[in-house]
């Protein structure tokens, strides 16, 4: 029962459940002598089956998570932190807005960083589509994991990794910040490097964190089984992404 719950739990909730239903649809139309529909639902469900098994997603994201990874040893007096999304107005331990994954490994690995090395963290990230802007939310969250107010340096303005990069290196030249730690998800860190480095960050350390694929990946009958696209989306959007920078930045 158990194995037999994980295969048909997928194809009962989206997208499982419309790849099942143009697969079904295939087979009608070809039992109704109507093969060249049969073969489009067939090949639809085919196509939207494989863009949502994992080793297709990680196809797609190993390639960004692993151009840049974390150094063994390194030094910096600095660690700027990118903000990666919130949740405005929700139950939280200390406020009413909460970072959301992406959010919570940055800021996670940034305070480790900054503990150790005993240097201050710059929190960017401003208000795009929320009232409130998300670095305001990380220090919250910062405080709260023992980092100290007076190492916490809030920029609020930013609302993409472009002027996350320029406001960033405003504070840096301001305070006289020589090399700066760079932390952000994996994924988003090839992108993030080539745009700080656009910005005028010449001696800066690149530390990705929030993995989501492994060097060494094992899979399971599961894996194969249709699933959300999430993970795939955000591959492609990267790749449009640092296309983009290049042609216009």
């Amino acid at each position: 029962m158990f194995v037999l719950k994980k295969i048909l739990t997928p194809f009962l909730i989206p997208p499982g459940l419309f790849i099942a239903a143009l697969i079904i649809l295939g087979i009608w139309f070809f039992y109704k002598n109507r093969k060249k529909i049969s073969y489009i639902c067939i090949g639809i469900a085919a196509v939207f089956w494989l863009a949502g098994i994992k080793p297709v997603s990680d196809i797609f994201m190993s390639k960004l998570e692993y151009r840049l990874v974390p150094p063994k040893n390194f030094s910096g007096d600095v660690v700027i932190v990118l903000g990666g999304g919130m949740k405005e107005n929700v139950p939280d331990f200390s406020g009413n807005s909460a970072l959301n994954s992406a959010g919570l490994e940055r800021i996670f690995t940034a305070a480790r960083i900054s503990k150790k090395k005993n240097i201050p963290i710059i929190a960017s990230g401003g208000a795009v589509f929320a009232k409130k802007a998300e670095a305001e939310v990380a220090k919250r969250f910062l405080t709260d994991m023992g980092v100290s107010g007076d190492k916490i340096i809030v920029e609020n303005k930013s609302r993409d990794t472009y002027e996350n990069a320029v406001f960033s290196r405003e504070i840096c030249i301001e305070r006289g910040f020589k090399k700066a730690i760079l932390v952000t998800s994996a994924f988003h860190m090839p992108r993030a490097a080539m745009i700080f480095e656009k910005a005028g960050f010449k001696d800066i350390v690149y530390y990705p964190t929030g993995y989501k694929t492994s060097r060494d990946p094992e899979y399971y009958y599961t894996d194969f089984l249709p699933r959300d696209m999430k993970e795939l989306s955000m591959a492609v959007k990267e790749y449009f992404g640092l296309v983009f920078y290049k042609v216009f930045y």
